[in-house]
């Protein structure tokens, strides 16, 4: 991981945790992948933080703004990183970070 375009990790851990209401402990504890959405520019406007289905429910349960699909997502203040590091979104991904975007009320 290119430290100078995530900051130090623990940080970048830390306000995610945070960012979804749970602990450093329960977020390294779950596997999770995190998709940068990007708009039609190719403008970062947040990420959809994915979590696996095999999560254990109890922490899953607590993940603020977890959807159906086991997936959240966060501004993109809350990681610090270059839009170019990560990669685009699929299709799926796309739609469902757009979805997620209306139901907070926001235009893309």
């Amino acid at each position: 991981m290119d430290k100078k375009n995530f900051g130090s990790a623990q940080s970048r851990t830390e306000r995610l945790a945070s960012a979804l209401c749970i602990s450093i402990d329960e977020l390294e504890s779950v596997s999770h992948e995190i998709i940068g959405d990007f708009d039609e520019d190719g403008v970062l406007c947040g990420y959809v933080v994915q979590f696996s289905s095999y999560a254990p429910a109890k922490i899953l349960k607590k993940i603020k703004g977890l959807n159906a699909a086991n997936s959240a997502y966060v501004p993109a203040s809350v990681i610090d990183n270059d839009a170019q590091s990560l990669p685009k979104p699929a299709a799926g991904a796309e739609r469902q970070a757009a979805g997620l975007r209306r139901a907070r009320g926001e235009t893309s």
